[in-house]
C-alpha cells in the first residue's frame, strides 16, 4: 500500500509519536477536504473476503462540533459503496477528548454496503467541517472473526454474551 495526501496538513511517515514502529501519519489543522489516502500497488480487494478496517487515531486536539473524518472504500478514485464518518464522540467508539492515547477504530467492511461483485483498491480519510489534528498509525484490513490478534476486540460469542443479560431484562419488561 501506497500513502498519499491532497489539501493541507497531513505528514505521511512522521516520526513524532507513533503508535508502533518508527512512522505514522500526523494531521495538523487539516485544510477543507484535506485528505490522506491508501493506494493497493497492484489488484484489487473484494470486500466478502475481509471483515474490518482497523485503525488507530490519537486525537492532538478536540476536535469542535460538525468535525471529522469521512472513510471512503474507493476504486482508481471511484468511490465504492456509502460513506463512514468518525465524528468528534462515538463514532465506533472515538471520543475526540481522550488526547492522552491512541484509540482502536473498527469499521465492519459490511457498514460501506459495497454492492455485491465491486472491489477496491483505495482506502481514504477525508476531513469534514473545521480543522481537526490527530495521528493515525496501523491501518490495515483484517479478516476472521475477530478484529485482532492481540485481543483488543470481542468476538461475536463475546459480545452476544454480553447482551442476553440486557435481552433477558427486555423479556422480563414485555412480560
Amino acid at each position: 500500500w501506497n500513502g498519499a495526501t491532497s489539501g493541507t496538513g497531513y505528514t505521511l511517515n512522521s516520526t513524532a509519536d507513533p503508535r508502533n514502529g518508527t512512522t505514522h501519519v500526523t494531521a495538523l489543522n487539516l485544510g477543507a477536504s484535506a485528505y490522506v489516502q491508501w493506494d493497493k500497488a497492484s489488484g484489487t480487494i473484494d470486500p466478502s473476503t475481509q471483515n474490518f478496517l482497523v485503525f488507530y487515531i490519537k486525537s492532538t486536539t478536540a476536535w469542535g462540533s460538525g468535525r471529522g473524518l469521512n472513510v471512503n472504500l474507493l476504486s482508481s478514485g471511484v468511490v465504492r459503496g456509502l460513506t463512514i464518518p468518525i465524528n468528534r464522540q462515538g463514532s465506533y467508539g472515538f471520543n475526540s477528548l481522550s488526547l492522552t492515547s491512541y484509540q482502536q477504530i473498527a469499521i465492519p467492511l459490511t457498514h460501506f454496503a459495497v454492492p455485491i461483485g465491486q472491489t477496491f483498491n483505495q482506502v481514504r480519510f477525508t476531513r469534514f467541517g473545521g480543522a481537526i489534528s490527530f495521528r493515525m498509525d496501523d491501518v490495515g484490513l483484517q479478516s476472521g472473526g475477530a478484529a485482532n490478534s492481540g485481543g483488543d476486540f470481542l468476538t461475536q460469542d463475546q459480545a452476544d454474551a454480553l447482551y442476553q443479560p440486557l435481552d433477558a431484562d427486555l423479556t422480563a419488561l414485555a412480560g
